[in-house]
């Protein structure tokens, strides 16, 4: 007869905390802010050879034509009537409302006001979510979305390359930031009702329909001079960066707080720091920028310290 090891009581809360539903969520956010950091280098190569808007229509065809047969077998094209308002505004919130406010504020602003401003995505998500009565506002959460909203901040403004500030491309980029802010806090209404991958799917069709025209405007004589290099770049970015890494943060965004899912966002610059180092050897202002994800980590591990005490308590009541 063999002896039960003894594991300690925080060991025990170690393995509980992997298997539990938050454990598997936040794994699932961190694999998708890698996604995106990995993606934001690829985007800058497809660049090279598309359009933006080229680029992004292509993208979105990919993207739905992979969810097309899930989508079919699982849950059916049909959308009821009262699903059909919902699911249009959040297409129009996300991709279309932030993709064009962001790269039209991107191209008349700074790259460092831009960061400044996207860093207040955490922020606007968790008073959003406070005052649509679905998370507590408790002291140590706000500490936690403000410190990543300062390291995002300072990942961008650190080693930023100097160019002519707009005030109105900044207000174009926090229209875009609120706009997504307040799609984060509405799926987690609209899942009780649309399956996330359904809703995915929606998202991407009606974008492309929105983005090809402007695409046919911007001109598709790029997409003939492509190489099968770009080729497999956009599949990666169609197939990784937007159906796995959406897939990814709505499963994890039906697990986890709306604050939580916009707090991990802050992952993506620090990645992003870490491939930089990986694949360049060196990093302009590095050490700003490492203290900067330094504020970032401190912000998620401080957002989930509040969550894991709130979903302790109300397990115990």
């Amino acid at each position: 007869m063999t002896e039960e090891p003894v594991y300690s009581e925080a060991a025990k809360s170690r393995t509980e905390s992997l298997h539990s539903p938050r454990g598997a969520a936040w794994g699932a956010l961190v694999l998708a802010m890698l996604i995106w950091a990995v993606g934001f280098f690829v985007n800058k190569e497809i660049l090279r050879s598309l359009t933006p808007f080229s680029a992004l229509s292509i993208r979105l065809f990919i993207a739905a034509a992979v969810l097309f047969i899930p989508v079919l077998k699982r849950h059916g094209l049909w959308l009821p009537k009262r699903d059909v308002l919902p699911v249009l505004v959040t297409c129009l919130l996300n991709p279309i409302a932030h993709y064009t406010l962001s790269m039209y504020g991107l191209r008349i602003t700074s790259a460092s006001h831009a960061a400044v401003v996207g860093g207040t995505f955490p922020v606007a998500v968790c008073l959003l979510a406070g005052l649509a009565r679905l998370e507590l506002l408790t002291p140590k959460r706000i500490a936690g979305v403000v410190s990543a909203a300062i390291g995002v901040a300072v990942i961008g403004l650190v080693g930023a390359e100097g160019s002519e500030a707009s005030v109105f491309g900044d207000g174009l980029i926090l229209i875009g930031v609120i706009g997504c802010a307040v799609q984060i806090v509405w799926l987690k209404r609209i899942f009780r009702r649309v399956p996330p991958l359904k809703l995915l799917f929606y998202q991407l069709v009606i974008g492309f329909a929105v983005f090809t025209p402007a695409a046919g405007i911007e001109g598709f004589g790029s997409v003939v001079h492509v190489t099968p290099i770009v080729v497999l770049e956009v599949a990666f970015v169609a197939v990784f960066g937007t159906v796995v890494a959406f897939s990814l943060q709505y499963f994890a965004l039906q697990r986890v707080s709306a604050t939580s899912v916009a707090t991990s966002s802050g992952l993506v610059p620090v990645f992003s720091l870490g491939l930089e180092l990986l694949l360049l050897g060196l990093v302009p202002s590095l050490l700003g920028r490492i203290l900067g994800a330094l504020f970032v980590i401190a912000g998620i591990v401080l957002t989930q310290s509040a969550e894991g005490h709130l979903f302790r308590r109300s397990r115990r009541v």
